[in-house]
């Protein structure tokens, strides 16, 4: 579980290709000295949650599956880009964002990026399957980020990025029109939709039986 609180802005230093997906090495040296982690630990990269299977100084590695290559936009990686980095959340840490599992629901685009003063607007694309779970001032998460959400229009939402969320992640260095995002819903508004389909299910055997 994790926060969607970005703690280190990372660069990927390699990309191993294996028969069932990828080997994926990030550096951690653009931050302070990072700490022995924990191999087997869980960490989100791009929001993504991720096995740790070694750490060599400050970089780590990753397996990643074929089968999350084709849910996310692990895929479209390339050696030198940057990443956003995040942490398993400990039990009884702040939640400071909102809850993430680090489970991607689909893969967004971006649409348009304008500046706002010293914010910039994010306006993302996303698929229709998801319209049910993103509403205005509901909660979101964007390549890890936890984000509310301002306003939604067909099947695309817009967010306000503050200037230290957008200088403390790949933002700024990686987003332009048509970017592709990792896109995870609410957890609690998954949870309310599937309820509430539940509940049209039960009330639609309860007249079929009344019959």
């Amino acid at each position: 579980m994790f926060n969607g609180i970005v703690q280190h802005l990372a660069q990927v230093a390699a990309i191993q290709h294996t028969s069932g997906g990828v080997c994926l090495a990030i550096d951690m040296s653009i931050n302070q000295q990072l700490e022995k982690l924990q191999i087997g630990s869980s960490h989100a990269v791009l929001g993504v949650c991720l096995t740790l299977i070694k750490q060599q100084d400050q970089r780590l590695w990753f397996d990643v599956s074929n089968a999350t290559l084709e849910v996310t936009n692990l895929g479209e990686l390339s050696v030198g880009d940057k990443v956003n980095f995040e942490s398993a959340a400990r039990l009884g840490d702040r939640i400071d964002g909102h809850l993430v599992s680090g489970h991607i629901d689909a893969i967004g685009t971006v649409s348009e990026i304008t500046r706002l003063g010293d914010n910039h607007q994010l306006c993302v694309s996303f698929p229709p399957q998801l319209a049910p779970y993103i509403a205005p001032k509901g909660s979101i998460c964007v390549d890890g980020v936890s984000l509310t959400v301002n306003e939604v229009s067909g099947h695309k939402f817009c967010v306000n990025i503050i200037p230290h969320t957008w200088e403390q992640t790949c933002y700024h260095s990686n987003y332009a029109p048509a970017t592709k995002v990792n896109l995870e819903v609410d957890m609690l508004a998954r949870y309310a939709v599937n309820f509430l389909r539940q509940e049209d299910v039960i009330q639609f055997l309860h007249k079929q039986g009344s019959k």
